[in-house]
């Protein structure tokens, strides 16, 4: 029961102690945990759990906290050395103390002030089998609560660093306005991406307008001679196809040999757009433009973060010859992995991120198997406070997830589990396999150990992706 009510949901701590105490037959209990030489108060369940001065029989006390806590409640005591199940004479009502290794567990109210023969037995037989239990509640509560902070601080940071990094939500933002303060029926962001400018975000465009390329002089839109930033529609065939009839654009920043960005515009159904069109465009894209540069310093600084962490990676890969490179290979094989089941190519970039430090959890956890189970949620909250990598979170929390159900820590199912992540689960699954068998390892042996796993352990398309690739290999 004990083991039941640890593992159920909830606070264990709370679990544990109600288990306890209906075992004993005690409507009441009362926890302090153990902490050098002293006992603290942790936990107190039941309404005749006294709320007033405790004062201690073989536990020498009371040691009360003045100003911290409920009025009355006592907050610590000072413990001798104990044989035996002892008494604790609490709001004047004697209670049972139970002593464990990870601290005391009060049980009552007794009928008398003495504790009888039988009655200690029974008590003694419960205090052997609680100290587990007890103890293992109070650290799965203490990892929570470690937990719960970085979850606070990573929000805080989130928060601060969101209006710089999301550029995207902010140039939607801008063309909403654009689009309500001057009637256009449709529009469009495009940003410049290595040579040519591409859709950053778009409203209301007819099918196909996002294959357009929109850098001035490439034959959809022009620059004006004597006008900076104002654009013209150079091919009108290949607009007029798409049933877009006109087009205001303006590029910018302002006085830049090449533009960084191009807000258009598409009249509403009478080709018509307002006089001070254009010129609420150029202070719109001088905006924009500000969001841009400071999106770039951001991803900079991101990009130099996550590198820190990749460095964080191969050291701890370099630990031991089997793991050796294995962070750079998972990376490796989730990017060809994302290729062949179709991710866009902007989840294709964050899969591959992810790859390459989705054990850093691994950092900051003891040696134990509860800190095993405990590293993807570390790992995710790490990214959560890295600038810029709030979108590897979800991918790193869910790694161990299995497509049944039966993974870790949240035991997701199916759909449930980031599309990215079930691409990054599969490839790791592939690299541990074959750094496990080494030099025996073959195309065809991996291909049937992923179809063993398929819609278990593996997304089943990922798992016949994954197979097919390595049949090509073979």
């Amino acid at each position: 029961e004990l083991l039941t009510a640890l593992s159920g949901d909830g606070d264990p701590v709370d679990a544990v102690v109600r288990a306890a105490a209906a075992l004993a037959g005690a409507p009441a209990a009362v926890l302090w945990r153990r902490e050098g030489a002293r006992l603290l108060l942790t936990h107190r369940i039941g309404d005749e759990a006294p709320a007033d001065e405790a004062r201690a029989g073989p536990l020498t006390g009371p040691d009360r906290l003045d100003g911290a806590g409920a009025p009355g409640l006592p907050l610590e005591l000072r413990a001798e050395a104990h044989a035996g199940i002892g008494s604790l004479t609490l709001g004047a009502r004697p209670f049972a103390a139970l002593p464990l290794p990870a601290g005391v567990l009060a049980l009552g109210p007794l009928p008398g002030p003495r504790i009888g023969r039988t009655a200690r037995r029974r008590l003694e037989e419960l205090a052997g089998v609680a100290a587990a239990p007890v103890a293992q509640a109070l650290r799965a509560a203490a990892r929570e609560a470690e937990l719960a902070s970085l979850r606070v601080e990573a929000e805080m940071a989130r928060r601060a660093l969101g209006s710089t990094i999301d550029e995207t939500r902010s140039f939607g933002l801008l063309l909403e306005l654009a689009m309500s303060s001057s009637g256009a029926r449709a529009g469009f962001v495009a940003v410049r991406d290595g040579g040519r400018l591409r859709t950053a975000a778009a409203r209301d465009l007819p099918p196909g307008f996002e294959a357009l390329d929109l850098t001035p002089g490439a034959g959809v839109l022009a620059e004006v001679p004597g006008v900076p930033g104002l654009l013209v529609v150079e091919g009108a065939e290949a607009l007029a196809a798409l049933g877009v009839e006109g087009l205001l654009a303006v590029a910018g920043p302002a006085g830049a040999e090449t533009p960084a960005l191009v807000f258009g515009l598409v009249p509403d159904a009478h080709g018509a757009l307002p006089a001070d069109s254009a010129a609420l465009l150029e202070t719109i894209v001088a905006q924009a433009s500000l969001v841009l540069e400071s999106s770039q310093a951001a991803r900079a600084a991101a990009g130099r973060h996550l590198a820190a962490l990749r460095g964080l990676c191969r050291a701890l890969d370099a630990r031991s010859k089997a793991t050796a490179g294995h962070h750079e290979l998972v990376a490796r094989a989730a990017g060809v992995l994302a290729a062949r089941v179709g991710l866009p190519e902007a989840e294709r970039r964050d899969v591959v991120a992810a790859a390459s430090v989705h054990d850093v959890g691994l950092l900051a956890a003891d040696a134990t198997l509860a800190a095993e189970f405990a590293h993807p949620t570390l790992g995710a909250d790490m990214a959560l406070l890295v600038p810029g990598a709030g979108a590897l979170a979800p991918l790193i929390r869910a790694h161990h997830e299995w497509y049944d159900g039966f993974g870790f820590p949240n035991g997701l199912v199916g759909d449930a589990i980031p599309m990215g992540t079930r691409v990054l689960a599969a490839a790791e699954f592939y690299v541990e396999t074959l750094q496990a068998w080494g030099a025996e390892a073959s195309a065809a042996a991996i291909a049937d150990e992923v179809a063993a796993r398929r819609g278990t352990q593996l997304d089943p398309r990922c798992a016949d992706a994954m197979v097919s690739l390595l049949k090509e290999e073979a």
